[in-house]
This record gives structure tokens, C-alpha cells and sequence, in this order.
């Protein structure tokens, strides 16, 4: 979850202000702060429970972690092409 906050908050945010007609940015990107700034502490709870369970072995939550971030940029080049 927090890397799909990560992302949508990094890269959408932009698209997301260039797509929306004028007289609905600012309401349409305050419901994207709430929404960015609601996951954010969801996803650090579920970091901080990980790193709590496997404290012996963090490499089990670097490695997805970032093979996740990896195809998140892969997946996005498609995106970022076509603007």
C-alpha cells in the first residue's frame, strides 16, 4: 500500500492537475492530499510490523520491496511515454 501512495502521490499528481478542468483542481487535489496523507501511516504500520517480524532476516522486506518499486518504474515508463 505504501508503495502505491508513493507512487500515486510522486508521478499522478502532476497528471492529475493537467487532466482536470480548472475549477476543479484545487478540490480534486485536496481529496488527493487526504487520501496520500491517510495511507501514508497505514503504510508505515505494515513496514514497522515486517520489520518486526522478520528483524533476524530484513532482507525478506528489502527484497520485494524492491523488486515491487522496480516494476512499478517498469510498468510507469508506458505511462510517462505517452505524455
Amino acid at each position: 500500500m505504501q508503495i502505491a501512495i508513493s507512487v500515486f502521490s510522486i508521478f499522478a499528481v502532476s497528471l492529475i492537475q493537467q487532466r482536470t478542468p480548472s475549477h476543479l483542481v484545487g478540490k480534486i487535489m485536496a481529496y488527493t492530499s487526504a487520501v496520500t496523507l491517510c495511507a501514508q501511516p497505514m503504510g508505515q504500520m505494515v513496514y514497522g510490523f515486517l520489520f518486526d517480524r522478520f528483524a533476524d532476516v530484513v532482507y525478506l522486506v528489502f527484497i520485494p520491496t524492491g523488486i515491487i518499486a522496480g516494476l512499478v518504474g517498469l510498468l510507469s515508463k508506458r505511462v510517462f511515454d505517452e505524455l
